[in-house]
């Protein structure tokens, strides 16, 4: 959905998901959260990168989803 304002991907996002998540630690400053029908979580970490996105090694390889071996 590149090209979207914060605005209008979450009003897309309302229509077909429960649960919004996002790097981008300034959108609930953007936005008035209250105003959309979805939950909003925002991840904090040090880069928007998928390695910083991770959880700790502590807690076990990633799970991306399939089937498990």
């Amino acid at each position: 959905m590149g090209g979207k304002t914060n605005g209008v991907l979450l009003r897309l996002a309302e229509q077909e998901f429960d649960v919004f998540l996002t790097a981008d630690q300034k959108l609930p400053n953007q936005q008035n959260l209250a105003t959309f029908h979805i939950a909003v979580v925002v991840f904090a970490a040090v880069s928007k990168r998928l390695r910083d996105l991770e959880p700790p090694r502590c807690f076990g390889e990633p799970f991306y989803g399939g089937a498990s071996t």
